[in-house]
């Protein structure tokens, strides 16, 4: 919002004007900035007075003019300006003179005809105005060679607001008037009392129907008006300083100038019938409302309009164009009125081009609905003041709406001191919220009455009332109390840093995580479980999303299938999520479960010469998988035992557990599911719940041994129902001291074995702590491993 600082000191003490009002308004959350007009935008632009005005012969748009610039001093100037006539006092550049952008006049010959000098619009002034071909026109009592920079604000500044969106009544001036006088301990002036006010008496020959989206109408005909005056020259200049266009009718800046002062908007429209019946309705779709002869617009369905008793659309709320019918300007009788529309319906608008954004944004925050009458008054006043003419009373129509009713919040002294934290004088307080419009009705056992005033629709708790004082008050002047605690060290999650160190494991091994819904397809679902019951949603968005997931699998097979459609070879992707199910303990409950998952497709790396060819497999994944286990501290208690699992290779298939207790899963995609998810490779996965696997176990530092260490490899058959894992556990119990690690080297089967049987061969790693180990003592540990899984495995060794 903009305006002229002069403008505001109409409605304050003046004496202000030394003080900085902006960082005031600043620091009482109104973003304000100043800007001072330049006077070096144009030199020696006089005042000057056309004393004739005649055709080009040579072209239809120019004019021949004769302007007396100082006394017995007339020079000639070719025009095209619209507005130039015999007796208008015009701004002159002669011959020497600059204009905007330090463009220098000179007298010059246009179609064989002299002109010594031009004639300024507010443009070529280096000033805002719409009107290009419009010359400066000035006050009759203007003095003839004064340089107009005398009948400019040119000293004046504009001032800025940034205007919060919660905030309606700093739209307009009166409003930054009353916070400027709250801040400076100033009386808001009173609002002017109008002679012309009287209410109509008998309401028998109105009748106004309102609507729920505009509970109140407030209007007035004024009639023998004189339309055809024009805009002084001072309510020109206001509206120049707020960047408002200038209309070409004088009724149109009034209402703009009452708009930007009030913040009130003012609908005006010719009237020739004494009776009033007015009728508020939904306009049809597609209904058409005639601006001008050639100019109508189509209406959308639900919006508000005003029909007379003709039916006929006569105007739109916050519509721009809707004064602008050229019958209008041959009328002499005008019908004034003031609408309040709710807030709610303003929101609905659409950004139609007859929409005016500055009217919508008024009814959008909340207008104020007690000046209504008032600036009824003012643009009556205005009106006689400039036009002339006899105002009827005023006749007004409510209905009941929640937005008339005045809000009530009780305050308590005691609760402003406990959130601000120190106490404020009770004067003071009552000083602030009197002058912000508050009204204070009792005062017992600390506790107010606080009346909220009908332009504060951002006001609804208590909170607000003190934030209000806080902003009045500043926080600078605040005394700062530092808060009294006792100080601690939050102890580490070690939940979420394990997490974070296993998520950052998988990235150093090229994964990538994904982020998946946790609703997904049942249909895709059922593929991996045994039961086949899901939790379905009552309302889901569409089918593909109508169930909560209790894999992670499906997420990781969809992106899968969405990258190898898009010619990615190597794929590694990961995901931590939650996962739901029933809980059978409970009625109507579900139990949500932490899960980690992965799934890797495509080749090993990228084509080199370098590198072999090779494809991602189930041992690649088993790798990453006990990377993972080594970082949580697990990896000896981890076993994967073979295990058929739903969606999963019957035969490459595992289950993990962790000191004999399932955590999770690994194997191969089911080939029926790499068609029916549109892969086009093997997929290998695995899904393990995450609680099972925190806190991590502490790491022992130990010292390095400095005695040479050992080996000796076992050979041997053995049944193909022991797996490898529980030999290597019995030969690590037979001398933990000892014996410092147990290895795989070797593992087939032949068909020359016994049926059933399979070789293997071990290494064991002999090394101690605090000696030397000697020969004997290591045949006799590998003596006692032999005797061991002969006992327990019943193992035949092979021969050299």
């Amino acid at each position: 919002m903009k305006f002229s600082k002069k403008w505001l000191f109409e409605w304050i003490d003046p004496a202000i004007n030394k003080i900085n009002i902006c960082g005031q308004m600043t620091q009482a959350g109104l973003e304000a900035e100043i800007s001072i007009d330049k006077l070096n935008k144009f030199k020696k632009v006089i005042v000057g007075n056309i004393v004739e005005c005649t055709a080009h012969p040579k072209s239809k748009k120019l004019k021949i003019l004769q302007v007396e610039i100082r006394k017995e001093k007339i020079i000639q100037i070719i025009s095209n300006a619209k507005n130039c006539k015999i007796g208008k006092k015009v701004a002159v550049a002669v011959e020497g003179s600059t204009v905007f952008k330090n463009k220098k006049v000179v007298s010059k010959l246009l179609k064989n005809e002299l002109s010594e000098g031009m004639l300024c619009s507010f443009q070529e002034l280096g000033m805002f105005d719409n009107y290009i071909n419009n010359v400066v026109e000035l006050p009759h009592n203007a003095l003839i060679g004064e340089n107009i920079q005398k009948y400019f604000s040119l000293k004046d500044s504009t001032i800025t607001i940034s205007v919060p969106s919660n905030r309606a009544d700093v739209l307009g001036i009166i409003g930054i008037a009353r916070e400027v006088s709250v801040l400076n301990n100033l009386n808001f002036s009173k609002l002017e009392e109008f002679p012309l006010t009287s209410k109509i008496k008998n309401l028998d020959d109105i009748k106004i129907l309102t609507y729920k989206e505009s509970p109140k109408y407030v209007g007035r005909i004024i009639r023998n008006v004189d339309l055809t005056r024009e805009t002084p020259f001072w309510m020109k200049e206001k509206l120049r300083s707020s960047e408002i266009f200038l209309e070409k009718n004088i009724i149109s800046n009034i209402i703009n100038y009452v708009l930007i002062e009030l913040n009130q908007p003012i609908h005006i429209c010719p009237w020739d019938s004494d009776d009033i019946n007015l009728t508020f309705r939904y306009s049809k779709r597609n209904e058409i409302f005639k601006i001008e002869e050639k100019n109508s617009i189509v209406l959308n369905e639900k919006t508000v309009v005003v029909e007379n008793k003709n039916s006929e659309i006569i105007f739109i709320p916050s519509s721009k164009n809707s004064i602008n019918n050229k019958s209008y300007l041959n009328k002499s009788n005008i019908l004034v009125s003031s609408i309040f529309l709710t807030p709610k319906y303003a929101k609905n608008l659409s950004n139609q081009d007859w929409i005016s954004y500055k009217i919508l944004e008024t009814y959008k925050r909340g207008m104020d609905f007690e000046l209504q009458v008032y600036a009824i008054e003012y643009v009556t006043k205005l009106v006689l003041k400039i036009c002339g003419g006899l105002p009827d009373p005023i006749f007004e129509q409510k209905i009941s709406s929640n937005y008339f009713k005045k809000i009530k919040i009780f305050l308590h002294f005691e609760k402003i001191k406990k959130v601000l934290g120190c106490k404020i004088n009770i004067i003071e307080i009552k000083r602030i919220l009197i002058g912000l419009g508050f009204k204070c009705l009792e005062y017992k056992n600390n506790i107010w009455k606080i009346i909220v005033p009908t332009w504060r629709y951002d006001i609804a708790f208590e909170e607000d009332i003190i934030s209000e004082i806080v902003r009045i008050v500043g926080c600078d002047h605040i005394k700062l109390i530092p808060i009294k605690s006792k100080n601690f060290v939050n102890k580490k999650n070690e939940f979420l840093s394990s997490l974070k160190e296993i998520k950052n494991m998988f990235f150093y091994k090229s994964y990538n995580e994904i982020i998946s819904y946790s609703f997904i397809n049942p249909l895709q679902q059922n593929f991996f479980i045994d039961n086949k019951k899901t939790i379905s949603l009552l309302n889901p968005i569409s089918i593909e999303m109508s169930s909560m997931r209790q894999t992670l699998f499906v997420g990781l097979l969809n992106a899968i299938s969405y990258n190898q459609n898009r010619q990615e070879t190597s794929i590694r992707l990961f995901e931590t999520g939650l996962c739901f199910k029933v809980n059978k303990k409970e009625k109507f409950k579900i139990q949500q479960e932490l899960f980690i998952s992965g799934a890797i497709s495509g080749i090993s790396t990228e084509k080199h010469w370098n590198v072999l060819y090779k494809k991602l497999d189930f041992f690649d994944l088993k790798d990453d998988l006990e990377s993972m286990f080594f970082l949580t501290g697990y990896h000896s208690d981890i076993s994967f035992f073979p295990k058929v699992f739903p969606g999963l290779h019957c035969k490459q298939s595992a289950e993990i557990l962790l000191n004999n207790i399932s955590i999770g899963k690994i194997g191969t995609l089911s080939p029926v599911l790499v068609k029916k998810f549109n892969l086009k490779d093997t997929v290998f996965l695995f899904e393990i719940s995450v609680k099972n696997l925190f806190p991590f176990n502490v790491f022992s530092i130990n010292n390095v041994s400095i005695f040479p260490s050992s080996k000796k490899d076992i050979s041997f058959l053995i049944s193909e129902k022991f797996l490898s894992c529980d030999i290597i556990k019995e030969c690590e119990l037979i001398s933990s001291e000892n014996i410092k690690k147990v290895s795989l080297i070797d593992i087939y089967s032949d068909k020359k074995f016994f049926k059933g049987m399979k070789s293997m061969t071990i290494s064991l790693f002999f090394q101690n702590q605090h000696k030397t180990l000697m020969e004997d003592e290591i045949l006799k540990l590998v003596e006692k491993c032999i005797f061991q899984l002969k006992e327990k495995f019943n193992i035949i060794l092979r021969n050299k």
